[in-house]
């Protein structure tokens, strides 16, 4: 991520991402061979997908902003370079960038138990339960981990993809019949708010009308939207919508639809990112594992 600010800096503050990644390979002095490495899956070039994960990070921390092909350094990017110059802590970026923003979103590293390693002879050092325990510790962190990725990929998407995962998650949660039949796209320049709409059953009798928006971390759905989009199902004679969002949406906004005649269901960043990791949504199960302890029962007598 450094690498990459000092780059763009040094070239007047903007790049394609391109050449961002050649002039970055050229820094980091990485090697045709390095280059040619790919992900475990074979599907992706290691640099490249490194890459992309420091940009959705700068991203989401207000150093650069992507759009149009390009990659371009904000003022704070300045900031964070003079203020450390060579010597930027790597704790720096991550506790007082990424995490705030993300806490924002309901995902609060501090609630989450931190993994601690176990020593390094565990023969007799340790108990059985401590080592149980230290396990769930690192799963807990793995899967705040998770979480973390998934929503900062989710932000630094385009409009149109975002679409697609939500489109994606309701069929996984049992809503239409499949992906290209579920996600009807309304004529943008006038849907009143609404970005399309789904079946909830099989002979379309009963429609359910969905708002999707990609924000940022720490930008707030405005009440006006939310009304917006109630309007629009006022005007489609719907009675049930769905508004999700990367962010999070205001307190106003959960009691406007508390009391509002329709049934409408907010789902903010937090939400999205476990329904996702719930339905395996944009996440693999790398490994499955079963802890098993000693059964007492067995060898009392």
């Amino acid at each position: 991520m450094i690498p990459a600010l000092e780059v763009l800096v040094a070239a007047g503050g903007e790049l394609t991402e391109n050449v961002l990644a050649s002039d970055l390979a050229a820094k980091l002095m990485l090697t045709d061979a390095d280059l040619a490495e790919e992900l475990p899956s074979g599907r992706a070039s290691l640099f490249r997908e490194r890459l992309r994960w420091a940009l959705s990070y700068l991203v989401q921390t207000g150093h650069v902003e992507t759009g149009g092909g390009s990659v371009r350094a904000t003022s704070a990017a300045h900031a964070t370079l003079a203020k450390f110059a060579a010597n930027i802590p790597h704790a720096f970026t991550f506790s007082e960038g990424v995490r705030p923003s993300l806490a924002a979103n309901a995902f609060n590293d501090a609630a989450a138990p931190a993994y601690v390693p176990p020593p390094a002879d565990t023969g007799s050092s340790a108990t059985q339960e401590e080592l149980v325990g230290r396990l769930m510790s690192a799963h807990a962190a793995s899967l705040q981990h998770l979480r973390n990725e998934v929503l900062s990929r989710l932000i630094v998407q385009t409009p149109a993809f975002f679409e697609g995962v939500v489109a994606d998650l309701l069929v996984a949660l049992g809503y239409g019949r499949h992906r290209d039949a579920l996600l009807e796209q309304l004529n943008r320049r006038g849907d009143g708010g609404v970005d399309g709409s789904i079946e909830s059953d099989e002979l379309g009798l009963d429609i359910i009308y969905i708002q999707a928006k990609r924000y940022r971390a720490g930008v707030a759905v405005q009440i006006s939207d939310v009304r917006d989009f109630a309007g629009s199902l006022e005007a489609n004679r719907a009675t049930k919508g769905v508004f999700v969002t990367t962010s999070r949406f205001p307190a106003s906004a959960h009691e406007f639809v508390r009391t509002y005649p329709r049934r409408i269901r907010l789902i903010d960043g937090s939400q999205l990112v476990e329904m996702m990791i719930r339905t395996n949504l944009g996440v693999l199960v790398r490994e499955r594992l079963d802890v098993k302890v000693l059964d007492e029962s067995y060898f009392t007598t």
